[in-house]
């Protein structure tokens, strides 16, 4: 499931139940608008929050995911370079015997 799904069902389920719980209070309509104007930017705002925290949190681990890459693509390298060297030499003392 991807994040932008996840978050979007987040939001959607946190203004619906605010939404449900203002509606079921006693009160004027005037005074259930505002509840619910109020609610509702409450979520936004901790949405964003959250949404804030997890590309925080990516920005924070780029540079040590990018690190284990480049180790990574390192060793690879040393591995192939020995194994073509090894094959060089192997062929090498088949045309020199």
């Amino acid at each position: 499931m991807r994040t932008s799904n996840v978050i979007l069902g987040i939001a959607a389920g946190m203004a619906a139940g605010a939404i449900i719980g203002v509606l079921m209070a006693p009160g004027s309509g005037d005074d259930t608008r505002k509840k619910i104007v109020s609610k509702t930017q409450d979520a936004v705002v901790d949405l964003k929050n959250r949404f804030n925290s997890l590309v925080d949190g990516f920005v924070d681990h780029k540079e040590e995911m990018l690190q284990v890459a480049k180790n990574k693509v390192t060793d690879m390298t040393n591995k192939v370079s020995d194994k073509v060297t090894d094959k060089v030499a192997d062929v090498s003392r088949k045309f020199n015997t």
